[in-house]
């Protein structure tokens, strides 16, 4: 419609990963999410390595951002993002902040 591009229908067990990233004392990740989705994301460096961050995320009718803590090295890094709950939600936006 207006040029943005999401992710659409992630359920559980998908994984979503996008490289890279340049990481310079990030603290917070957000994630802006629309849909029936009720669960946690997992935020991982690799799909086999343990979550570096586990936002919560709830049912929403309008676009909503969902953020957690974020212990990341600084650096490039991918980030995978991996869908653990019920229903089913579109991926909208990726946000960092560097506040504690």
């Amino acid at each position: 419609e207006n040029g943005d591009q999401h992710v659409a229908n992630c359920c559980d067990g998908t994984t979503v990963g996008f490289k890279y990233f340049d990481f310079l004392d990030n603290k917070i990740i957000g994630i802006t999410l629309l849909g029936k989705f009720n669960g946690q994301v997992e935020v991982k460096t690799h799909p086999d390595k343990k979550p570096i961050a586990t936002i919560d995320v709830k049912p929403t009718k309008e676009e909503t951002k969902f953020v957690a803590p974020l212990q990341i090295e600084n650096g490039k890094h991918a980030l995978y993002f991996h869908f653990v709950g019920k229903g089913s939600c579109k991926f909208l936006k990726i946000s960092f902040d560097l506040s504690k």
